[in-house]
């Protein structure tokens, strides 16, 4: 105890008492510790303990009565953007910073928590120029709310810190120029980047990542062909899919899906994400009773579905789609062989406007024609290549929808009869009809029409009379009665066989058109374009593209309409394919453009000649000519002028293009024949007349013989034809052997026998090994007596390498008349070198699969075909028959 006690009295003797000192004193000597003798002055502060309700604009009127604040930020996670604890604040002087860090303890209180304050580190303090200006930073810069604030962001007057020198070179040189943007300017910039590259400049920085987020919530219309556009090398996946909706889709009303890499799952994850869609297109994707399911949770809204070509659903499960959908006004189900017609059933509580069922061919008419008559508010149908609608299908359809403005019933009919289309006239509203290479359509039908349909403003009868130079159809007597339709503004008609000039006079003359389309139409002269143009003054377009008599004097008068117009109407001309050369002096006029592209399809044309693409066998080089004619077209094309043209009745003048060049045929009459002028070409280009092929000297579709006048032909002058045929020598030159063969030496004793492929051993047991593996699918059962008939389908059924895109315009000249003569001795089958979906695909496509006149036995795809070598091709893959 003792030892305790003198331990205490020892250090109460060390013990040393400061001296006294005022409390301003004390307070000046602390504040020598607040001054950042290292660095720039203090203007930025680090708060900490602040709530997750705190608001920058709380915390800037709370700092704001110790002076002028110039910025405010609150810390967020990297990844969940959630508020953290701590800040900054910064003032525009030292003095007022220095006067919140004297604060006590407890002083600066927000939402019941005490702040905590001490200085922001140097690299983080705004740094002070040499002129007395300060550089603020500029990664965390807000928006001001005064005039005076924003006069911080160009400079402020301060004593210039003497510890440091920094100059305004090497901080300008440190900064990127774009972040001086503010975020409404940054935005707008952002606009213009498209849906793939705006996730992209999401990895620059965290502040582009929060822009584009932002902008992802603003988003209302998503489509995917412009994110990953076809024929990209990247698909589109699952993976994806889900990215993208999961940025935007909470706000999304539109949507529109491409067939790249999905499954049937994609219902489900726009259920997920979607909840507010008005439009919805899914055409391609695969679908299931199970993932369609998903679509009834959030399609109240949905106005707008396309489900073109989506397989695996059944009727019912659209019927329960539909039923769900209470808003939906437009319907597109085209290309769908799983519907029978009860989904429709569905669609009768709604008010749906428009409906497309192209192609549905496996429809119910008794279904289709009971569920149309329940949709009130129809007023637009798409019936296109409907194959199993009947000529009292059309008659019910007509009754049941007598307001009906827009109906299409496009293509091949194969129930159809020549008075089928009639009852479309009982249509008083009709706006908008669609008759594209509708074989049913004739004089009668139109006149019915004409005289019935008052309203119309649309008309598309191309095609109708293709094919049909003895068997008239569709003449100038039906086409004339389109002078009738008061309303008419628009017309198609393309591709007609026995229509001339009458009918565009006719038109002409009554009708106030502003779009005219009459491509391929042979008979078509100057003289119909000349009236059309000069009495159609609101004009808009005029395609006579591929219409061989149309030549310069159209140009030029159209020309002369334009400059008499007072309404300011530009008039677009196409004029490819025709007897119009380039004129730059026509060209020029404001108020003219002219196209020279043939938008022309030749397979479609009347006088279209299927043997172009099989040339004979004594025809050599000619697949090298007609590549070179059709490189070439009208841009080589020798440039006439209007003094050319021959005034004489009787003079012929013809340019004869072969080889690449151009041959004036001269000292021609209409008496001559053909014969005659096979000399006079003969004559100019060494090429025998037996071996000229003339292409487009036509008589009424059929190549003219040589006792033909060139006066039944009727040619346009001048008139040019196309060539092809080989000179003499070209031939001697191909059939001779070749010089420069070395000798072969057989060194063997004994030759071997050359054995022909088809008898070869290896060849013979690789089809007995494919005859005993492949298994066929029997579609049809083969009938007793009848012969086979192996039919293939590129360039035999369908022309693959065509411009068209519809299946009817697809398939060769008279293919179902052909197999339905064919059916009565043979039986049929299919056999392609592809695989068998696309086999089915392009059956079901022309229409052969689902014909009624005619059956196919079996398909036949590439792996009932074997591999061989040939010295001429190498290896090859060929199919087998047996004789």
């Amino acid at each position: 105890m003792d030892n305790a006690i003198n331990d205490i009295v020892m250090q109460l003797v060390d013990y040393q008492i400061d001296e006294w000192k005022p409390e301003g004193e004390e307070v000046a000597a602390d504040d020598e510790d607040l001054v950042n003798r290292s660095g720039p002055p203090i203007r930025k502060l680090f708060i900490a303990n602040l709530s997750s309700q705190t608001t920058f604009v709380q915390l800037r009127r709370l700092f704001s009565a110790y002076g002028k604040v110039v910025d405010v930020h609150i810390m967020r996670d990297k990844i969940t953007h959630a508020k953290k604890k701590f800040g900054f604040v910064t003032f525009k002087n030292p003095e007022d910073a220095l006067r919140v860090l004297r604060l006590k303890r407890g002083e600066i209180r927000l939402h019941r928590r005490i702040l905590y304050l001490a200085p922001a580190d140097n690299c983080h303090q705004p740094v002070e120029l040499p002129d007395g200006r300060v550089e603020w930073n500029h990664r965390r810069k807000q928006e001001s709310t005064s005039s005076e604030e924003e006069d911080l962001a160009v400079g402020v007057t301060t004593v210039p810190s003497k510890k440091e020198e920094v100059t305004e070179d090497k901080v300008k040189r440190k900064e990127c120029k774009i972040n001086i943007l503010n975020d409404d300017c940054l935005r707008y910039v952002f606009s213009f980047l498209n849906n793939k590259e705006r996730i992209r400049i999401e990895r620059v920085c965290k502040r582009w990542q929060a822009l584009s987020m932002d902008m992802w919530l603003c988003q209302k219309h998503l489509d995917f062909t412009s994110v990953l556009p076809m024929f990209s090398s990247h698909k589109l996946n699952m993976h994806i899919l889900e990215s993208f909706l999961r940025r935007c889709g909470e706000n999304l009303s539109s949507l529109s899906l491409t067939p790249n890499t999905f499954t049937a799952d994609v219902p489900k994850i726009i259920a997920n994400y979607c909840k507010n869609l008005h439009c919805l297109n899914l055409s391609g994707l695969p679908v299931t009773s199970y993932s369609l399911g998903f679509l009834t949770r959030v399609c109240r809204e949905l106005r707008y579905l396309c489900m073109n070509d989506c397989s695996g659903a059944s009727d019912k499960d659209y019927q329960i789609l539909f039923r769900a959908c209470p808003q939906l006004e437009t319907v597109k189900l085209a290309r769908n062989s799983s519907i029978n017609g009860k989904c429709l059933y569905g669609l009768k509580d709604t008010r749906v406007k428009k409906l497309v069922l192209d192609e549905c061919n496996n429809l119910c008419p008794k279904n289709l024609m009971s569920a149309l008559c329940k949709l009130e508010h129809l007023s637009h149908l798409s019936l296109n290549a409907c194959g199993t609608l009947t000529s009292r299908d059309v008659s019910t359809l007509a009754q049941s929808l007598p307001k009906l403005q827009s109906l299409s019933m496009a293509q091949y009919f194969p129930l159809f009869r020549r008075d089928s289309l009639e009852p479309v006239g009982i249509l008083k509203d009709l706006i908008r009809l669609n008759l594209q290479l509708n074989p049913s359509v004739n004089d009668q039908v139109m006149e019915t029409i004409a005289q019935n349909c008052k309203k119309l403003q649309e008309l598309n009868i191309t095609g109708c009379s293709v094919h049909s130079w003895d068997n008239k159809t569709l003449t100038n007597v039906g086409v004339k009665c389109l002078a009738l339709l008061p309303n008419l503004i628009e017309l198609k008609m393309s591709y007609l066989a026995c229509v001339t000039d009458e009918s565009l006079e006719a038109i002409a003359s009554k009708c106030n058109l502003r779009r005219l389309v009459c491509r391929g139409c042979p008979t078509f002269t100057d003289v119909g374009c000349t009236r059309i143009l000069s009495s159609c003054n609101e004009l808009q377009l005029f395609d006579f593209s591929g219409c061989d008599l149309v030549s310069n004097i159209t140009l030029q008068a159209a020309l002369d309409a334009v400059k008499l117009r007072t309404n300011n109407i530009k008039l677009k001309l196409v004029v490819g394919g025709t007897c119009v050369y380039d004129d730059q002096c026509i060209r020029t006029h404001p108020l003219l453009v002219v196209e020279f592209i043939d938008l022309c399809v030749p397979h479609l044309r009347p006088d279209y000649v299927d043997d172009i693409y099989f040339p004979t066998t004594g025809s050599l080089n000619v697949w090298r000519i007609l590549t070179d004619i059709l490189n070439t077209g009208n841009s080589t094309l020798h440039k006439l002028g209007p003094g050319n043209v021959s005034n004489m009745e009787n003079e012929v003048k013809i340019f004869v293009k072969w080889g690449g060049k151009e041959y004036e045929i001269c000292h021609l009459s209409q008496d001559d024949s053909v014969a005659t002028l096979k000399n006079a070409i003969h004559k100019e280009t060494g090429v025998r007349p037996e071996r000229q092929k003339l292409l487009n000297l036509k008589l009424k579709g059929k190549s003219p013989e040589d006792d033909c006048q060139l006066s039944a032909l009727k040619l346009k002058q001048p008139f040019k034809v196309m060539m092809m045929g080989s000179l003499e020598e070209d031939i001697a030159d191909a059939c001779a052997p070749p010089d420069d063969i070395p000798e072969v030496v057989n060194d063997l004793d004994i030759e071997d026998e050359e054995v022909a492929i088809e008898s070869s051993e290896v060849y013979l047991a690789k089809i007995e090994r494919r005859v005993r593996e492949y298994k066929i699918n029997i579609l049809n059962q083969p009938r007793p007596g009848k012969k086979l008939l192996v039919l293939d389908i590129d360039y035999t059924l369908y022309d693959h390498r065509s411009t068209a895109e519809t299946g009817y315009e697809l398939m060769r000249p008279f293919l179902h008349e052909f197999l339905t003569s064919a059916y009565q001795d043979y039986d049929i089958v299919i056999w392609s070198a592809t695989s068998m979906m696309w086999i089915e695909e392009k059956m079901k496509l022309l229409g052969v699969s689902t014909h009624s006149d005619y059956k196919v036995a079996f398909y036949l795809d590439n792996l009932a075909m074997i591999s061989i070598h040939t010295p001429k091709y190498g290896v090859v893959q060929c199919s087998f028959i047996a004789g």
